[in-house]
Order: structure tokens, then C-alpha cells, then sequence
């Protein structure tokens, strides 16, 4: 099982998904994840499109309350097909 960080200030591009180096959105660690993997969300809002997840993961934030999912008034959905973690 392996660790991943996305963070407000990271790049899907450039990054590595480390902390040091995060991406910016779940959908590039869903993406790059394998199930059982965790994303780990750093401090910051984060907006995005909907998403689907297929994989096992455990998604939470590194500073407990500091993790801000924002859909900007748009109408998101995260559609679950297997088991996710938010802890």
C-alpha cells in the first residue's frame, strides 16, 4: 500500500503525488492509485469537476477540518462503484 498527497498548490503534471511534490486533484491520484492506496489531502480548498471512484482508497486530510472540498456552486457527484475510506 502506498501514500499519496494532492494539495491546492500541486500539479498533475509535475508532480509526483509525495508530499513534498503533491498533485492537485483526486482524479489524478484516483488515476495513479492502486486500491488499498491512501490520499492523503493537504490544507486548502479544492474544486473540481465530478468523480467517479473504482478503486479501494482511504482519502483524508493531513490536518484534521483543513481539507476543504468546494464545488464552486456547480453540481457535483462523486459516485462510489467500490468501498472508499474518508477518514
Amino acid at each position: 500500500m502506498t501514500t499519496y498527497y494532492i494539495s491546492p498548490t500541486g500539479n498533475d503534471t509535475t508532480g509526483a503525488g509525495t508530499s513534498g511534490n503533491p498533485w492537485l486533484t483526486i482524479s489524478k491520484a484516483h488515476t495513479s492509485a492502486s486500491s488499498g492506496d491512501t490520499v492523503i489531502c493537504k490544507s486548502g480548498t479544492y474544486t473540481w469537476a465530478s468523480q467517479t471512484f473504482t478503486k479501494s482508497l482511504t482519502i483524508q486530510a493531513e490536518t484534521n477540518g483543513l481539507a476543504i472540498f468546494d464545488a464552486a456552486l456547480a453540481n457535483v457527484t462523486w459516485t462510489f462503484n467500490t468501498s472508499i475510506t474518508v477518514a
